[in-house]
């Protein structure tokens, strides 16, 4: 698919391919990039197709254990630390912070939450948040 002709492998570098009846170079030559053309469309055709499946595959697993959440305004959380801090084992330290409060609700992913008293409220995405 890649370079649109067979692969020579070491092996067949070695031994040599059998050889195939040439016809006039310019027949062969458009009849050549016909079929080139024919197969490209073709293995093209297969790849979107397995692509496909792939994704209607990937989506069911996905969704076996997916469910849907929904925080609302006034809500207590807990918010997933991502920060890296210098000199401090972070294999020990607590991942969820909080508890915070969601101030409102922009969409269903993402929320305005206050961290703190006198801080402003920071948006955040639903996967950094835990009820």
């Amino acid at each position: 698919m890649v370079f649109g002709r067979e692969v020579l492998l070491p092996m067949a570098v070695v031994i040599g391919t059998p050889e195939e009846e040439t016809s006039s170079p310019v027949e062969d030559t458009e009849s050549y990039v016909q079929s080139l053309k024919s197969k490209i469309q073709s293995a093209h055709n297969i790849a979107r197709n397995n692509l496909k499946k792939a994704v209607v595959y990937r989506k069911g697993h996905y969704d076996i254990k997916s469910e849907f959440r929904r925080l609302e305004a006034g809500q207590a959380v807990c918010l997933y630390d991502l920060a890296k801090r210098s000199r401090v084992d972070t294999k020990l330290t607590p991942k969820w912070n909080g508890p915070f409060l969601i101030v409102r609700r922009i969409d269903d992913l993402t929320y305005f939450v206050k961290n703190g008293i006198l801080k402003k409220p920071k948006v955040y995405h639903i996967d950094h948040l835990m009820k």
